[in-house]
């Protein structure tokens, strides 16, 4: 458990907890009341641009519209349709995606809608083949942010995109799942689901032209 500052100004005692599910849970153990806690070192390099655990409650998903859909060599060189994955990859579907090779799958995900950003997304695998798990996941692209998944352990992952990510990805974006643990079968992903908010609540265009003015080349 922690503290953390509330909206209102007072700070507020929570714990957080790990589902069954692998959804990350937020409780609070107490009244709000004023008090002064001592302050946390402030966070450095990559953790201090990481969103907070309770990003996706503020984010929308966007999975089941039609403007979302997904690609990448996880269809099996046209195996498989974009629609036929999609209802795979849904999570209420019983089926999954199983990768057409035993070194990895690139899905891309695409959202056909210009006034959102892709802010974050969550995955289950290890619910259908626990030994199918892929061993890690890579953002792209421009992002290249990985992450290592538990072997045999069916559970969700959530990663929310950073305001660099963010800008970065834009409406595509590409999830690199690398081969299982063993390498002898091919990873399996049970469902995908991705989050989106509007351009203009995330202050898209103006950190665009932020980058854009810091990229520039200096004036002759």
């Amino acid at each position: 458990s922690a503290p953390l500052l509330a909206g209102d100004g007072h700070w507020r005692q929570v714990v957080w907890i790990l589902g069954a599910d692998g959804a990350l849970h937020t409780l609070e153990l107490t009244q709000p009341a004023p008090c002064t806690p001592l302050p946390a070192p402030a966070p450095s390099g990559a953790a201090a641009q990481l969103p907070p655990v309770t990003a996706f409650e503020t984010m929308a998903c966007v999975t089941p519209s039609p403007e979302l859909t997904f690609g990448g060599d996880a269809l099996g060189g046209g195996a498989l349709s974009a629609d036929t994955a999609k209802a795979r990859l849904s999570s209420t579907s019983d089926e999954a995606l199983i990768a057409p090779r035993r070194d990895g799958l690139a899905l891309h995900v695409y959202n056909a809608s210009a006034s959102q950003v892709f802010t974050g997304v969550r995955f289950l695998v290890g619910a259908a083949q626990p030994h199918h798990v892929p061993t890690s996941l890579t953002l792209g692209p421009g992002s290249r942010r990985t992450l290592t998944l538990a072997e045999g352990v069916a559970r969700w992952y959530d990663v929310a995109l950073t305001p660099h990510e963010q800008l970065c990805l834009g409406r595509a974006l590409t999830l690199d799942f690398g081969p299982t643990h063993g390498r002898a079968h091919a990873p399996v992903v049970d469902a995908v689901e991705a989050y989106c908010l509007p351009k203009d609540r995330v202050q898209w265009h103006s950190r665009l032209r932020a980058l854009a003015a810091e990229c520039a080349p200096p004036p002759e």
